[in-house]
């Protein structure tokens, strides 16, 4: 009985241990995925900042030019056909 009864308990151990591995596997799986999430969220703020940073280059350009047209007489702002 003494056997029968360690046996059980050593099964019983041995399921808990599979369990906790498996819970540990999932964590893992769970933090490469968060850890993919954020890498992703980074590189499109990145991106976006890029994209700030050129739009506002441009406008700078933008303005660069108008002021010259207007050292020369020429209003940016109008239409001519």
């Amino acid at each position: 009985m003494e056997a029968a009864a360690r046996t059980e308990a050593e099964r019983h151990a041995e399921a808990e241990r599979q369990q906790v591995e498996e819970e540990r596997r999932r964590a893992a799986a769970e933090r490469q995925r968060a850890e993919a999430e954020a890498a992703a969220r980074a590189a499109a703020q990145a991106r976006e900042e890029e994209a700030r940073q050129r739009a506002e280059a441009e406008r700078q350009r933008a303005d660069r030019l108008a002021a010259q047209l207007r050292a020369l007489g020429i209003d940016p702002e109008s239409e001519t056909s």
